[in-house]
């Protein structure tokens, strides 16, 4: 079974970057580091944007992955 990511997001930690979905592409993702810097989530889920910067939920969410 497949599992369908609902939501689109950008993780930067330091140097290293993960991103997907339907509203995210390279500039969206740069332009994100750009705005936010080296240490944060974004995400947008059902037409609206969440920023998260806290290190110690930024930890949990990479160990997620």
């Amino acid at each position: 079974m497949l599992l369908a990511i609902a939501f689109s997001y950008v993780l930067v930690r330091g140097s290293e970057h993960m991103m997907t979905g339907p509203d995210v592409s390279l500039n969206v993702a740069l332009a994100r580091r750009d705005a936010y810097g080296s240490d944060f989530m974004w995400f947008k889920k059902d037409g609206r944007e969440y920023l998260i910067r806290d290190a110690g939920t930024l930890d949990r969410i990479e160990g997620l992955f």
